[in-house]
């Protein structure tokens, strides 16, 4: 018997839920437009999370460029400076990454992704760039009792 298969309903023998669902209510934060041209954010490695970000290496000489905040030390990051209402140093899309650790643009974007891969504290140097919102989960709760799949008849009438 499978561990996974989901509980029988007394009434027509057919499973009382049929996929489970996690479920998000997703907020907006904002960045003041007014903030730090350039702001530093450390983080610290826990070998659990990833860093959760995807960057563009551009030319290899003018930094990281921050494509995309995901899952991660950095979204945790941002979670912790948006609760202490410091929201002039939330990582965003379209942020430059001007220097891991001491590893800075003169050494190239490819030695400042090395460090962020070898090194377990991260202090990056980050220049703003155009993004002014992200949005991220502000809560998230499991709900077995909720699926696409069991949505009530649609009733048409004339």
């Amino acid at each position: 018997a499978s561990s996974s298969a989901a509980p029988a309903s007394k009434a027509s023998g057919a499973p009382a839920f049929t996929k489970v669902e996690n479920l998000a209510v997703w907020a907006i934060a904002r960045r003041p437009r007014d903030g730090p041209a350039e702001f530093l954010a450390e983080v610290t490695k826990d070998g659990k999370q990833k860093l959760g970000v995807n960057v563009d290496h551009l030319d290899g000489r003018s930094g990281l460029l921050l494509r995309r905040v995901d899952a991660g030390l950095v979204e945790s990051f941002n979670h912790e400076v948006h609760a202490s209402g410091d929201c002039g140093r939330l990582i965003l899309p379209g942020d430059l990454i001007l220097a891991v650790n001491d590893v800075g643009v003169s050494g190239g974007a490819q030695a400042m992704a090395q460090e962020i891969q070898q090194a377990l504290h991260l202090r990056l140097r980050i220049r703003r760039g155009p993004s002014w919102a992200f949005a991220y989960a502000a809560s998230r709760f499991f709900a077995p009792h909720i699926s696409p799949l069991r949505w009530p008849p649609v009733v048409w009438s004339s």
